[in-house]
């Protein structure tokens, strides 16, 4: 982003208000908007955003600025009159509409025997196993049993979960279906969109593998289909509304940055920074939370060192006086995290109450299971606190935990929220597997990893929102570097997503979050 030394006041103020409003600004139209007097530039400009808007667009073009003037306007941009009048809307005068797609809390029995096991594996390779019976690219598969019949350097096409995964020259996999099992290799000498696939293959994930059958039990891939986000249109909302996304606070804990986020609820109560930040805060309509909402007691060994408050119920407390001061207008979703008052395995129910009465009794606040699919405004939104994110940011190579929405991103290829089984991330052996991304989101939401970042897969928005906790000790031992306080908005009716910076002296929008502290 342009120092402001660089640019003139006025071209600072109106890049501010575009990236206030998630879009951006092609440079003639911005050359425009500067020749116009001060007195006049703000009501054009929030025409223009409005237009912008209106449209879906993404990018604010000169055509854009010259329908607003009327011909004789255009000659002298002294007299501008916008040609029609656009009140904004409080967020306040809208009213909510959510609905719960999915909350596994009233869902789970958590067995542990053999049978349980089998069943839950079971459910997870027919759920995948449909979803990738929809895609063209998988059409004629067969069941391994029938391969293992074929005849050999006869192509095959089969779908199977993943058992095993070696690499050495090229990759070996294992892979079963429900009654059979077989070889497959990716050989170090394959084509390279092959072998990056094969990089990327997580354990226990279920893929249809296309190839040639090399011997009785020992297929060479020449393609690796995973189940993934097919090109579609997402639907967003009818009405500009925004969703702030926050996660990990961390209430409890002696890194947790109090002022921070007193910071924050000053500004959703339209309290804090210049004016065009109290404008965007009054279009706020919903706050998600996913998870981690206090430190825990007992949690990591020598936890007991790094907490101010070391009673869970007191944490809870303190968590639902912060949230009490959310405006009553805004509707705020809560999940659990592996910190949370919670079981540990995964799908987790919400919040245990007796733990955290003070926050059930706020009328604005639904406590949720991790993970949950929301409807808000009409947009689907999948929260999730991402323990698993740890499994595959350790387990792929090229990743790194700071860039957790690339791993979210491979999450969606794969349809599943913890694929693999048996690492850091405990699962539940549920008689139906809950983490298959069976419903398509437009906005995913996790957090779990401290650090902001965002990007678009096919329609899809993936907001990792960092945390609220600076740097802790086992971070520094481990060389994780957190991005805390940085909260990613998003326009419901664009899905465009912005960043502000809580922890600047006068707060900054941003498209793009910081890479360090500043």
């Amino acid at each position: 982003m342009l120092m402001r030394s660089k640019v003139s006041a006025k071209k600072h103020r109106i890049m501010k208000v575009v990236l206030e409003h998630g879009l951006q600004i092609e440079p003639e139209a911005l050359e425009e908007l500067e020749k116009l007097e001060s007195t006049v530039l703000d009501d054009v400009l929030e025409k223009i955003l409005a237009r912008v808007v209106e449209r879906k667009g993404f990018i604010v073009r000169l055509d854009d600025f010259k329908p607003l003037l009327k011909p004789e306007e255009k000659e002298n941009k002294k007299e501008a009159h916008v040609s029609v009048a656009v009140r904004p809307v409080s967020a306040r005068d809208i009213e909510a509409r959510v609905e719960v797609l999915f909350d596994p809390t009233e869902k789970l029995s958590g067995g542990a025997s053999v049978e349980d096991f089998y069943r839950y594996f079971r459910s997870r390779f027919e759920k995948l196993k449909r979803i990738l019976r929809r895609r063209m690219d998988v059409r004629g598969s067969i069941p391994i049993s029938e391969v293992l019949k074929n005849r050999e350097k006869s192509r095959v096409k089969f779908i199977g979960m993943v058992t095993e995964k070696t690499k050495r020259r090229g990759y070996r996999f294992q892979i079963e279906d429900l009654e059979a099992s077989i070889t497959v290799v990716v050989p170090e000498n394959a084509d390279r969109k092959v072998l990056d696939k094969a990089e990327t293959v997580l354990q226990d994930q279920v893929i249809c593998v296309s190839g040639v059958k090399l011997s009785s039990d020992l297929v060479v891939a020449d393609d690796l289909i995973f189940p993934d986000v097919p090109e579609h249109r997402v639907q967003t909302s009818d009405e500009e509304v925004y969703a702030t996304l926050i996660s990990d606070i961390h209430v409890g804990s002696k890194f947790f940055m109090d002022k921070q986020f007193e910071r924050f609820l000053r500004w959703l109560n339209g309290k804090e920074g210049a004016e065009p930040f109290r404008r965007l805060a009054g279009k706020v309509k919903y706050l998600l939370v996913c998870g981690d909402l206090v430190d825990g007691v007992g949690v990591y060994p020598g936890q007991e060192r790094e907490l101010a408050i070391d009673n869970l119920v007191q944490q809870y407390e303190h968590v639902a006086r912060y949230f009490s001061m959310v405006p009553d207008h805004i509707e705020v979703i809560v999940i659990p995290g592996n910190h949370d008052a919670s079981r540990q395995a995964l799908p987790q129910p919400a919040i245990f109450r007796k733990y955290a009465e003070p926050l059930y009794g706020l009328d604005n606040v639904r406590v949720l299971g991790n993970p949950c699919l929301v409807s808000l405004h009409g947009v689907k939104t999948l929260m999730y606190h991402g323990r698993s994110l740890d499994d595959v940011l350790t387990n792929i190579h090229g990743l790194s935990f700071q860039e957790p929405d690339k791993a979210m991103e491979l999450l969606l290829k794969v349809r599943h929220l913890a694929p693999m089984y048996g690492q850091r991330t405990a699962i539940a052996p549920e008689e139906e597997d809950y983490l298959v991304i069976e419903d398509l989101p437009a906005v995913f939401h996790s957090g779990h990893v401290h650090v902001a970042r965002h990007r678009y897969y096919r329609g899809v928005l993936i907001s990792n929102s960092g945390a609220w906790q600076e740097q802790t000790e086992y971070q520094k031992k481990n060389g994780l570097k957190p991005l805390p306080g940085v909260v990613p908005i998003v326009n419901l009716k664009t899905l465009q997503l912005l960043y502000i910076d809580f922890r600047r002296p006068s707060l900054e929008a941003m498209a793009e979050p910081p890479i360090s502290y500043p």
